[in-house]
């Protein structure tokens, strides 16, 4: 047990409190209020300390470290400006000789064990720094009258000072992320900011690539999102990339309008996955792991139940509103055709547009409601099978559970009514739309012609 008072002395005991020693600091001044003490997590023995004396007019920073229980210790103030005096030190957890000080100007890093410092403002306020705190792979700042404030990702610290070479690509090891929580990042004058939820991906980028792309795969390898272009907006050095946790989305169409339905894809449940960053001729390749909220009452079982519940909703949804577009583009192209044609001449092919017309527009008034303009619709028009599917998707993800057994039978019971639709489709697209492209042909109906005067 260590014991550092306001009037300038360490003590330690080794044997709970029933003898102590005085370890102070040969070289620490008498009156020195030691501000702060931190154990040493990497060696049996250590202790940092920081000490004041700007109540004395003496704003030197005062700054020790010792690995053998006081026995001797070192002075560990270079780098830091002599009028910045320290009011904290922190060891961090994780890597060995990497330190924190914060002073009354700010916030400084060693990564030599306090042998030298830098300035580690970032983006923080001149501010006096009261107090240091580590958090799994958060470092969290107090300060005198500036708040709160947290430095997100030491992963990207821990692992760039074992292994990285600024003129090569980097891709930095995801931290294991909750499979819940956070916030989507955004700013404000009036409250903190949450991390994004999700995975963070840091990676490193030379000067001269341009162009990147971020490939998420599960444990079996299968590919799960690709953002490339836009999506990434890198710039040479430090780029990082928020990823939602989710799937792919269902596929829309033109004028879609849903009641209380989602098309967005399942977040991914807790376990292994990979990313892939692949620019120029490298392709760097990274494991990290999603985690179970431990908030959550669910058990893992159950929050993967529910991402496979979800899955096969968004796949079907996705499925119906694949066919509605297709069905839709023959609709066109065969509407397109008919106003170039004159009845009279081709009677046998208006004839079987119109049934083809007909019996797709009857499956689609089934799968979706087309009498929808407006949000406002809905109270008029009752909802179809593909609202009513993705309905049942966005009450099953409103929590972190597995489906119901009502949730169950419903979506079982509305996609063997969307298959039945579809099959009705299948039929038309494989056996009647490729006859009626062979009585085109034997038609002979020329594909350009000059309009007549």
């Amino acid at each position: 047990i260590w014991a550092g008072s306001d009037d300038g002395l360490i003590h330690v005991t080794r044997d709970a409190g029933t003898t102590w020693q005085n370890v102070t600091p040969k070289g620490m001044p008498a009156d020195a209020l030691v501000n702060s003490i931190e154990v040493d997590p990497h060696r049996d023995g250590g202790l940092y300390v920081a000490a004041t004396r700007y109540k004395s007019g003496d704003y030197a920073p005062y700054l020790y470290h010792t690995d053998d229980y006081g026995a001797t210790w070192r002075t560990l103030t270079k780098g830091i400006d002599r009028g910045h005096f320290t009011r904290v030190i922190r060891a961090d957890h994780n890597t060995p000789g990497l330190l924190y000080a914060g002073t009354e100007f700010g916030l400084y890093v060693s990564t030599d064990d306090g042998a030298n410092w830098r300035s580690f403002q970032l983006n923080l306020p001149e501010v006096p720094i009261t107090d240091l705190a580590l958090k799994d792979n958060d470092l969290i700042v107090a300060t005198q009258g500036r708040s709160f404030w947290l430095l997100d990702d030491l992963d990207v610290l821990w692992q760039g000072l074992e292994d990285f070479d600024a003129a090569r690509p980097h891709l930095f090891q995801p931290h294991p992320t909750v499979g819940y929580g956070g916030g989507n990042g955004s700013e404000s004058v009036t409250a903190g900011t949450n991390h994004p939820a999700g995975v963070r991906v840091n990676y490193h980028v030379p000067e001269g690539v341009e162009d990147a792309t971020l490939t998420f795969r599960d444990s079996r390898g299968a590919e799960i999102r690709s953002y490339d272009g836009s999506d990434l907006d890198i710039t040479a050095g430090l780029n990082h990339f928020d990823w939602d946790m989710r799937y792919e989305k269902a596929d829309d169409f033109d004028g879609l309008l849903m009641w209380w339905g989602t098309l967005n894809g399942p977040v991914a449940p807790p376990g292994n996955y990979t990313v892939e960053l692949a620019l120029d001729r490298d392709t760097l390749v990274s494991s990290f792991e999603v985690l179970m909220d431990p908030r959550a009452e669910c058990t893992r079982e159950d929050r993967i139940s529910q991402f496979e519940f979800l899955k096969s909703i968004r796949d079907k949804v996705d499925e119906t509103h694949d066919a509605i577009r297709h069905m839709r583009s023959v609709k066109s192209q065969s509407s397109a055709l008919l106003g170039r044609l004159d009845e009279d001449d081709y009677p046998a092919i208006f004839e079987e547009a119109r049934a083809l017309d007909s019996l797709m527009t009857a499956v689609e008034e089934v799968l979706y409601q087309t009498k929808l303009k407006s949000n406002q619709d809905m109270l008029n028009f009752p909802i179809k099978l593909n609202n009513k599917l993705a309905h049942v998707g966005s009450l099953a993800s409103m929590g972190v559970y597995a489906p119901t057994e009502q949730m169950v039978g419903v979506r079982d019971e509305v996609t063997a009514l969307i298959d039945a639709e579809l099959a009705k489709w299948h039929t038309l697209r494989d056996e009647r739309l490729p006859a009626f492209n062979a009585l085109i042909r034997d038609s002979a109906i020329d594909l350009i012609g000059v309009p007549e005067e």
